[in-house]
């Protein structure tokens, strides 16, 4: 355990220091802090030259406004356990950045349990490498859906009951984990002869359940469903879940702006990694749920000119894609190549995202 420790604790400084050394040396190379037309104006965060302001942007506002001053209807589509957790951490932007990147450290000693030195250093280099140490919820996502295939190759399911419905209250797409221990508990009934008694089998979901459901529970006993479902619905509709690669392929080809094209190709993207959660058997069925939760709910709302819009980050802070391409990257020399192609793809969104270019 303790040669673990230190391997994930060396993947960890190591992205670290060229992930954060790529966005600073960006951002403090302008004479003032860069960002887009309209930036702090339309919410995206706020903008002055202190050394956190790199790693608040986008979602971290929402983040930060619920720590301090708790929910409004607005606020309602950022769930509540990682907002809950930077306020049990002191409230303050410095305790969202620490908080991220603890989960983020922890998530990887998970999946070096699941994919060993290998999975831990393509993590490491994972496109969205910034975002796990920003005021983002991935790093949160990552650890716990980690720690839940961990604790399911340990056949400890009551755990991944606790983890599953800890991810529900981090991410909608925390359910695809629910959803798994659901059909799970139903084949393991259907084949019966199992031996167990019902409230075992049963006990899994249902746990996952019971605490992922706190949070709708909550938003319907203080705002009611008619003004939760005008919310929830705004940005993003039920599809299927080829709609929207499809809509922004199309799209793509009629675009003249080459920086929302490569915008497009970036989200498009976490195709990749989608695919490649497939190479790692282990975990066939908990990827084939979590694939198609982000793929059907692509962005529908009139203005915004992708549809994959928050793909990468979504597929990224999946564990099996990186324990897919362990399996299918063996090699070293195919690994060290993917390595390089990664970490060099993360220190570009990396200086990217010290621009605050509104990339996913």
């Amino acid at each position: 355990m303790k040669k673990a420790l230190c391997f994930c604790l060396a993947c960890f400084l190591l992205s670290r220091a060229i992930v954060l050394g790529s966005a600073y040396l960006t951002f403090y190379s302008f004479d003032k802090p860069p960002a887009p037309p309209g930036y702090v104006e339309s919410g995206q965060g706020p903008l002055d030259e202190k050394p956190l302001n790199v790693l608040y942007f986008y979602d971290a506002t929402h983040y930060m406004k619920i720590a301090q001053e708790g929910y409004t209807l607005t606020e309602t589509p950022w769930f509540p356990l990682y907002p809950l957790l930077i306020k049990l951490f002191g409230g303050t932007p410095a305790a969202g950045v620490l908080l991220s990147n603890l989960l983020f450290f922890i998530g990887l000693v998970g999946l070096y349990k699941l994919a060993g030195a290998k999975g831990v250093l393509l993590a490491s280099v994972t496109p969205i490498g910034l975002v796990f140490s920003a005021i983002h919820s991935e790093s949160l996502f990552f650890c716990l859906a980690t720690w839940f295939m961990v604790a399911l190759a340990a056949g400890k399911k009551e755990w991944a009951g606790i983890l599953a419905g800890l991810a529900a209250l981090s991410r909608p797409p925390g359910w695809a984990l629910a959803a798994y221990l659901a059909v799970a508990a139903v084949g393991e009934l259907v084949r019966g002869g199992t031996g167990r008694r019902l409230e075992s089998v049963l006990a899994p979901p249902v746990i996952a359940g019971a605490i992922g459901l706190a949070y709708p529970v909550f938003l319907l006993c203080h705002y009611g469903l008619a003004d939760i479902l005008a919310v929830r619905v705004e940005a993003r509709t039920f599809m299927p879940f080829w709609w929207g690669t499809v809509t922004d392929l199309r799209r793509l080809a009629a675009l003249n702006d080459p920086g929302m094209k490569m915008i497009m190709i970036l989200n498009l993207y976490g195709w990749v990694f989608i695919v490649t959660a497939f190479f790692s058997s282990r975990f066939t069925a908990p990827s084939a749920l979590y694939a198609l939760f982000i793929l059907s709910f692509p962005v529908t709302k009139e203005g915004y000119v992708f549809a994959t819009h928050g793909l990468l980050r979504y597929a990224c802070a999946w564990p099996s894609a990186y324990g897919g391409m362990v399996g299918k990257f063996a090699g070293r020399f195919q690994l060290a190549v993917l390595v390089v192609l990664m970490a060099g793809m993360a220190v570009i969104i990396a200086s990217l995202l010290a621009q605050k270019v509104f990339l996913f």
